[in-house]
């Protein structure tokens, strides 16, 4: 009994901490991570958006023109909705761009080992890793 408790217990422990592991904020990976999420909602919302566009554009030409009928029936509001909602979509999808670029900034911006060639005495180079900080305006 003692022993299943015991194993039950570290379990919980090493369950814990295996969840609590997440990206430094400030690592490239994080920033290309994230980079990459907000371009992929980008332009879901965007061709979600555009083609709810479509929709209700032809939905409301389909259902409300009448023109040479003497008796129309009443207005339907729903392709203008889904019109509507389609434009908000496409809107919403601008944030998730902006926040992209700003991602590929942070990680353009960096701190990482790079290979840079040194000349020596007799006409040839060395190479050597150095740490580069490269910033980009």
């Amino acid at each position: 009994m003692k022993n299943i408790l015991l194993i039950t217990i570290i379990a919980l422990l090493f369950s814990t901490v295996s969840y609590g592991q997440t990206l430094d904020p400030n690592s490239i990976e994080f920033h290309l991570k994230k980079r990459k999420a907000n371009k992929t909602a980008g332009w879901l919302l965007v061709s979600i958006g555009t083609i709810a566009i479509g929709g209700g554009i032809a939905l409301d030409f389909s259902d409300n023109f009448h023109l040479f009928e003497e008796n129309p029936p009443p207005y339907n509001y729903t392709g203008k909705t889904i019109a509507i909602l389609g434009g908000g979509m496409v809107l919403t999808s601008i944030p998730c761009f902006i926040s992209a670029h700003k991602h590929k900034k942070l990680a353009e911006t960096s701190i990482a080992f790079k290979k840079t060639s040194i000349p020596n005495d007799n006409f040839a180079y060395n190479t050597q890793h150095v740490l580069a900080v490269t910033i980009k305006f």
